[in-house]
């Protein structure tokens, strides 16, 4: 039962291995703190903000790239705190189906035992082929089940080998929460998808910032 997980959304290097996230997230680390302190140094030292300013980057835009960079920071605080829950979802999401799967595992192995020869009703109770790993194809064969149990004569023959009306309504109750769980397994992982792309933009509007800053403190250093 894999979940999505939100992939990196920069290029590949230059070698084509895939960038892990961590790697990406230190990147983009790396790059507030590269703007920070670059900031911090023009605005500590008016002889150097003086030269910047003579090249386009005065004051104002100066608290451009402040802004830019706090931005950039919350977004990708954001993107991190969306990807926590979206895990916390997952785990829930994973510990609900175990739950149920249990529970249907009761049911199967009832239903073998209160029909040892009769494999249209094994069929009908989900006591035959496998159980699916996939949580959404898992509750429809569970509800399926479940329906077929509650009739007669199942319901009576299912009780006289221990899956009573209590444990039937106990596997229905959880077949219910695994849905609700995993709405919002489905809900978090949006979330973090719309955080990674918040982050993304706010990265690469940081970066087109940097750039020609960069540019000009390079020149400055050469030639003052």
């Amino acid at each position: 039962m894999a979940e999505e997980v939100v992939a990196p959304t920069e290029d590949t290097v230059a070698q084509k291995k895939p960038k892990t996230r961590n790697a990406q997230d230190q990147r983009i680390a790396d790059r507030i703190a590269r703007s920070r302190t670059l900031l911090n140094r023009i605005n500590s030292n008016p002889a150097l903000a003086a030269k910047c300013a003579e090249r386009s980057f005065d004051h104002a835009r100066i608290q451009e790239g402040i802004a830019l960079t706090d931005a950039l920071q919350n977004k990708f605080a954001e993107r991190q705190s969306a990807l926590g829950t979206q895990n916390t979802e997952v785990a829930a999401m994973k510990q609900g189906y175990q739950l149920a799967y249990n529970a249907f595992f009761e049911l199967r192995e009832s239903s073998r035992i209160a029909y040892p020869d009769e494999p249209g009703s094994r069929a009908a109770l989900g006591a035959t082929g496998t159980i699916p790993t996939d949580s959404e194809r898992f509750q429809t064969m569970v509800r399926a089940a479940l329906l077929v149990a509650a009739q007669s004569p199942h319901k009576a023959d299912l009780a006289t080998v221990g899956f009573t009306d209590s444990k039937r309504e106990t596997l229905s109750q959880l077949i219910d929460l695994l849905e609700q769980r995993r709405q919002l397994v489905d809900s978090a992982k949006e979330r973090a998808r719309q955080a990674t792309q918040d982050r993304d933009a706010a990265d690469a509007e940081l970066m087109a910032y940097l750039k020609p800053l960069e540019r000009v403190l390079k020149l400055i250093e050469r030639v003052g």
